[in-house]
């Protein structure tokens, strides 16, 4: 037997040779694929979901209360007949023929979060519906009005949850309230017993207080005299600056060949040379300390903006201080 080798060349000059009928069936499957395309309707889907908060058990209270129910009876009261019925009813489809059984051909019903297994599971339960079909606003009259009538219709399942929230908050309350009174007794009662420790703590606060202040007045004292003796530097240098300078020149040589061109007599010559022209300059050194001025007097302005603050809080202080010190002194005497 002779062994022959295939070569690349060889595929290539099989299609070739074969490349109308490649090309044929290119084309026929994109003229079928085109054909599906248009001729197959389109499909929706519309999606609405319920929260399903969990028991009142797990919210606020330690015992089991409020209504449970498993992740199918919650399937089974989206799918209820007489809910959809309700529903084709608000929509007004039940005019174009719609039933109980075609809306629930349309439905998806899905609970996450928990399965029976888990049950009670893991909360909130997220009730996830989807409608699926050819009709956009069909789809979402239908979600919208089954949204509505199913909370509707199911309220009376969680109306009971209310009333024991309440019921619980209240009785939590008035336990609250009487751990509050004793607390309070037991304060005055500390009062009472340990009045000096009490107002100790608190001038010993004020005192701490007051030393802090002491030490911020004393900063900002020492920064407003820096800022005060700066300002009165650069008032001082910016009174001795002018704000223009004057400078005196004769005319330039151009100026003068042109004037000898016009052949000046005598008198007209000798008045030429008295000519002096002068040239106002902006002095950039007046311009520059009337800036660092500006900055040093806002800075003058803030520092003694903080000082008086610094020093009425003191005196405030120190009343409260020597008040505090009266009635400790009273106390211990």
């Amino acid at each position: 037997m002779e062994e022959y080798e295939i070569s690349l060349g060889d595929y290539i000059r099989v299609l070739w040779q074969e490349k109308w009928v490649v090309i044929f069936t290119f084309i026929a499957a994109v003229a079928l694929a085109l054909i599906v395309s248009f001729t197959t309707p389109r499909q929706y889907q519309v999606q609405t979901a319920l929260l399903i908060l969990p028991p009142l058990y797990q919210d606020i209270g330690g015992q089991l209360t409020g209504t449970v129910l498993s992740p199918e009876s919650y399937k089974r009261l989206a799918l209820a007949g007489d809910l959809l019925e309700q529903t084709i009813r608000r929509t007004g489809l039940d005019k174009s023929g719609f039933t109980p059984e075609m809306v629930q051909r349309l439905m998806k019903v899905e609970v996450e979060q928990t399965t029976a297994k888990e049950f009670p599971g893991q909360f909130p339960l997220h009730l996830r519906v989807t409608f699926t079909g050819s009709d956009r606003e069909n789809l979402v009259r239908l979600a919208q009005a089954w949204s509505q009538t199913f909370v509707e219709r199911n309220a009376e399942l969680f109306m009971t949850r209310t009333a024991q929230s309440l019921a619980y908050v209240t009785q939590s309350l008035a336990e609250v309230e009487g751990e509050l009174y004793k607390k309070q007794e037991e304060l005055k009662a500390y009062l009472q017993d340990n009045p000096e420790t009490v107002v100790q703590a608190e001038v010993d606060a004020l005192y701490t207080k007051y030393a802090d202040y002491l030490k911020s007045l004393a900063d900002a004292e020492k920064q407003l005299a820096a800022a005060e003796a700066r300002v009165k530097t650069l008032e001082e240098a910016l009174a001795k600056e002018p704000e223009y300078f004057v400078l005196t020149r004769t005319p330039s040589d151009e100026a003068l060949w042109q004037f000898l061109g016009n052949r000046p007599d005598a008198h007209t010559l000798a008045s030429y040379t008295e000519i002096k022209l002068t040239d106002q300059v902006l002095n950039s050194t007046y311009v520059s300390l009337r800036y660092d001025l500006a900055l040093a007097q806002a800075e003058f302005a803030s520092l003694q903006a903080s000082v008086a603050y610094y020093r009425e809080a003191l005196a405030r202080i120190s009343e409260e201080l020597a008040a505090k010190q009266a009635k400790l002194l009273e106390i211990k005497t």
